[in-house]
């Protein structure tokens, strides 16, 4: 099997951490995922910093996967 990162569009239920998520030019990834009552959620990136999601925000981010 080889690793392969792939685009993906994301939402607050399908957001995975380890997904990487593009801010302006910054390349962010995904450290804690913590869904909030109204359907969004609370990402968690490794450099710290926070983004609300919302339950109707979809985002492209990048995931690892493994081909066979």
């Amino acid at each position: 099997m080889t690793p392969h990162t792939r685009s993906k569009e994301v939402t607050a239920v399908t957001v995975c951490t380890g997904d990487t998520i593009a801010i302006g030019d910054v390349h962010m990834t995904v450290m804690e995922v913590t869904p909030t009552v109204d359907g969004g959620a609370i990402i968690r990136f490794e450099s710290g910093e926070t983004l609300r999601m919302h339950s109707r925000t979809a985002l492209m981010a990048s995931r690892r996967g493994h081909r066979r």
